[in-house]
C-alpha cells in the first residue's frame, strides 16, 4: 500500500514538474517551464517550513505573518498550474515572481513589519527572474527585478508598524531568524541555479543522444558509427589489436515496401534492430547508417571469429518472424566482414566491407562473406 502510494505521488509530482513543457519543442523553454514549476513548489515548501518554526516559537505575530502567507502561496500554486496547462509559459511566470512578491509584503505589512528583515528576500526576489525568463524575455525580466528593487528600497527607507507581538521578540531571537532568512536566501539562489545548470547539462545530453541516434531503431546513425568507427581504429593501431568492420544488408527491402507497404517495412528495420542488437555481444556496435543497411563494428576480433558470430546472427534473422500476426514475414540479410590491416586508412576498410557485401548479394544473397584481396565489385 505504502509503495503504491509513494509510486503515484512519485508519479503526481513529475507530471507536475514537466506541466507546460508539452506546449513548446525548444528544449530551453521546456527547461524553463521545470524551473517555474520548481519555483513555486519551493514557495509552498518554504512558506510551511517558515510557518511551523513560528509555531514552535509560539510569537503571536510571527504566526500570524506565516498564516497570512499561505492565501498568496495556494493561489500562486493553482495560478502558475493553470498558466502552464493553457500554454501561457511567460504569464506563468509572471504568476509566479508577483506571486512570491505579495507573499512576502503580506507577511510584512500584516505582521512582522521590518523587525526580522523580511523586506530583504525583495533582494533575492531580484535575482531569480533571470532564472526563470529567457533570455529572449530579459526586458520583462529587468522589469520584474526594478520592481523588486524598488520594493526593497521602500521598506528600507520607510518604517512599517509591525504587530505588537513582534516587539516582544527577545535580541537573541531577532538575530537567529535574521540568520535563518540569510541562508534560506542563500540555499535558495544555490539550488535555482545548481537546478538551473543540471537541467542545461542534462538537456544536452539529450541533444547529443538524438542527434547520434536513429530516429526509426533507436540505434547510433552514422554520425555516431562514424565517430566509434574513428575511435575504434585509432585504438586497434595503438594496442596493436584486431578490429572487423561489417556491412549488413536486408535481401530484396524494397520487395517488402512494394508489397506491405513503408509502415511494414519500418516494423521490420525495428525488430530487425532489436534481433542484432540482442544477437551481437557488448563490446560489438551495430548503427544503421542507411535506408536497410547497417554497419557492424567488431573491436578485438579475428575474421574467422567475426564470421562465426556472424553466421550464427544471419540464421537468427533467416528464422525470426517479421510481420505481425496477420501478416507473418520472414527475412534475410547479407553481410559483408573485412579486417583493419596496418597498411589501411579508414575508408579503405569500409570500401572492402561494402565489396564483401556485394559479393555476398552476387552468390546469391542471404549470406557471409569475408573480403579477400582481388575482390571485383560488379552489379548485384
Amino acid at each position: 500500500m505504502l509503495a503504491m502510494l509513494y509510486q503515484r505521488t512519485k508519479q503526481s509530482l513529475i507530471a507536475f514538474m514537466q506541466e507546460g513543457c508539452q506546449h513548446t519543442a525548444d528544449p530551453s523553454l521546456q527547461r524553463k517551464a521545470v524551473q517555474v514549476n520548481i519555483g513555486v513548489l519551493m514557495m509552498q515548501a518554504t512558506v510551511l517550513v517558515f510557518l511551523l518554526f513560528f509555531l514552535g516559537v509560539g510569537n503571536e505575530g510571527l504566526i500570524l505573518s506565516g498564516l497570512v502567507q499561505i492565501p498568496w502561496s495556494l493561489a500562486t500554486l493553482v495560478a502558475v498550474n493553470r498558466a502552464q496547462h493553457a500554454g501561457h509559459l511567460n504569464l506563468a511566470r509572471w504568476f509566479l515572481l508577483l506571486g512570491v512578491m505579495a507573499d512576502a509584503a503580506s507577511a510584512l505589512m500584516l505582521a512582522q513589519g521590518q523587525v526580522i528583515g523580511i523586506h530583504f528576500y525583495y533582494l533575492l526576489f531580484a535575482i531569480v527572474p533571470t532564472v526563470f525568463f529567457p533570455a529572449s524575455k530579459w526586458r520583462e525580466a529587468l522589469l520584474l527585478s526594478g520592481l523588486n528593487l524598488a520594493m526593497f528600497a521602500f521598506f528600507e527607507l520607510h518604517d512599517w508598524t509591525p504587530h505588537p507581538a513582534m516587539l516582544t521578540l527577545s535580541a537573541e531571537t531577532v538575530h537567529a531568524m535574521r540568520v535563518v532568512m540569510v541562508i534560506s536566501c542563500v540555499l535558495i539562489v544555490a539550488f535555482l541555479m545548481i537546478q538551473a545548470e543540471y537541467s542545461a547539462v542534462k538537456k544536452e545530453a539529450e541533444l547529443q543522444r538524438m542527434a547520434s541516434t536513429d530516429s526509426l531503431t533507436q540505434l547510433p546513425n552514422l554520425r555516431a558509427f562514424r565517430q566509434n568507427y574513428s575511435r575504434e581504429v585509432a585504438r586497434a593501431r595503438r594496442e596493436d589489436s584486431p578490429l572487423i568492420v561489417g556491412m549488413l544488408d536486408v535481401d530484396h527491402f524494397k520487395r517488402i515496401n512494394d508489397a506491405y507497404g513503408h509502415p511494414m517495412g519500418d516494423h521490420v528495420l525495428r525488430l530487425l534492430a532489436q534481433v542484432l542488437s540482442e544477437q551481437l555481444r557488448a563490446s560489438d556496435l551495430v548503427a544503421r547508417v542507411g535506408g536497410e543497411e547497417f554497419a557492424l563494428l567488431m573491436p578485438q576480433t579475428e575474421l574467422e571469429q567475426a564470421q562465426l558470430i556472424c553466421e550464427r546472427l544471419r540464421i537468427t534473422v533467416s528464422r525470426h518472424r517479421f510481420g505481425t500476426v496477420s501478416q507473418p514475414l520472414a527475412i534475410s540479410v547479407s553481410i559483408g566482414l573485412a579486417r583493419l590491416e596496418a597498411a589501411d586508412d579508414e575508408e579503405q576498410v569500409l570500401r572492402a566491407a561494402d565489396k564483401a557485401l556485394y559479393q555476398a548479394k552476387n552468390e546469391g544473397r542471404n549470406r557471409v562473406v569475408l573480403y579477400r584481396p582481388g575482390f571485383v565489385q560488379a552489379p548485384v
